[in-house]
């Protein structure tokens, strides 16, 4: 029997909650699991499992420690440096998943910088952090390619970590219309609203919208980058074509996404579009909105491997200009035949993957596996951040 602890405190529902949900359903079926769960007294993650019994579920409260001991500990890598000022940790296995490209927060203030204050700000992170996340390494697991990449380029070194891929539910919801029940021109934006790549995306949807004077476009999704989304699409003159759904609960999410002709979307919430039998476009992660004019649209089927979108930072090259205009993928989602391909090659893609992650997770969770040696890291520059971000965050925006 191996002890595993899942560590996320969770603020809102979004996809790291959803991937530790699933961890925590999967690891639940194995025999020989003993699971904790601790959640922020929020309970995002906490809920979402709580139909499950045997898990035991602890709530972190701010300055008071819980102690976790001979455990395999998975926590996001956004607490790489924090968690052991969060966790009084005694014979623990720590893994830190990154669940993003930029999950470290050293990384995400150096990425609102650019030119030459950023690549200083970004050596000065270097100096800082570099010699222990290289000791780090065994402890690293990545959702997939792309934020290994990036983390990579950023600190100028190669890593051998595993690929701790997505979890996924591809089951259908239940009363999900069918692939031809669609309403024709309507789209959808689905994720955060964070004033982030997620914030390019929509933008450049609304933009698109004006020279698509038939159509509807969704947005699924809260977040602090909302309202600032609305004055633009009040300057955009497109206000009146754009419905606002803040967050939708998971099990009614469906109800939205399954009358839409397309969905656009990046990371795991491509498989939601996968699931309720809609054809899914990829949206990369654009980190600036330089060139995102010239950047099209390609369905999930058509990219190559598991790729759930790239990081761009050119996005003149070939591989972004070769696509569809909105118009375009609007007319070809509105094609039986080749809706019901795109639908049907979608879903096989999925699964093929998903099968394969569920096989590799298995070896993640032994109890040979342990590794206890393995040094856990404080940073005040992290800890200061966490602190000041949810103290921001309880003052000026919805919890």
């Amino acid at each position: 029997m191996v002890n595993v602890t899942l560590f996320l405190p969770s603020r809102i529902y979004g996809g790291a909650e959803r991937q530790f949900a699933l961890l925590a359903e999967f690891l639940h079926y194995k025999s020989d699991v003993n699971l904790i769960v601790i959640d922020s007294q929020a309970g995002i993650v906490a809920g979402i499992v709580d139909h499950l019994s045997g898990i035991t579920v602890l709530t972190f409260v701010p300055n008071q420690k819980i102690t976790v001991t001979n455990s395999i500990l998975v926590t996001p890598a956004s607490y790489m440096f924090t968690v052991g000022n969060m966790l009084d940790l005694k014979d623990c296995d720590v893994r830190y998943w990154f669940l993003a490209p930029l999950n470290l927060p050293n990384m995400f203030i150096a990425s609102k910088f650019k030119g030459l204050i950023g690549l200083t700000i970004q050596n000065v992170f270097k100096f800082l952090y570099l010699k222990k996340i290289q000791r780090l390494e065994g402890q690293l697991y990545f959702m997939h390619k792309d934020p290994q990449k990036m983390v990579e380029d950023f600190y100028g070194v190669s890593f051998n970590s595993p690929i701790m891929s997505a979890l996924v539910d591809l089951g259908k919801p239940k009363n999900l219309p069918s692939l031809h029940e669609f309403k024709e021109g309507h789209f959808a934006w689905l994720g955060r609203l964070d004033k982030s790549s997620k914030f390019f995306a929509v933008r450049r949807l609304m933009s698109d919208l004006k020279m698509c004077n038939n159509c509807i476009f969704h947005i699924i999704g809260d977040g602090n980058g909302m309202t600032l989304l609305m004055n633009i699409a009040k300057e955009y003159d497109v206000m009146d074509r754009v419905i606002f759904h803040g967050h939708i609960e998971y099990e009614r999410l469906h109800e939205v996404l399954g009358f839409c002709q397309v969905v656009f979307t990046h990371g795991t919430s491509i498989y939601e579009g996968v699931r309720c039998n809609i054809p899914t476009v990829v949206f990369d992660f654009f980190l600036e909105d330089e060139g995102i004019d010239v950047y099209r649209y390609q369905f999930y089927n058509e990219r190559i491997a598991t790729e759930l979108g790239t990081i761009v930072k050119n996005p003149y090259l070939k591989v972004f200009t070769v696509g569809n205009t909105l118009r375009e993928v609007m007319t070809i989602t509105a094609d039986d035949r080749k809706r019901e391909l795109i639908v049907t090659e979608s879903l096989t893609k999925a699964k093929k993957i998903i099968n394969n992650d569920l096989r590799n997770f298995d070896t993640f969770f032994k109890s040979e596996s342990l590794v206890k040696d393995m040094p856990v890291y404080s940073s005040y520059i992290d800890i200061f951040f966490w602190k000041f971000r949810n103290l921001v965050k309880s003052k000026f925006f919805n919890p």
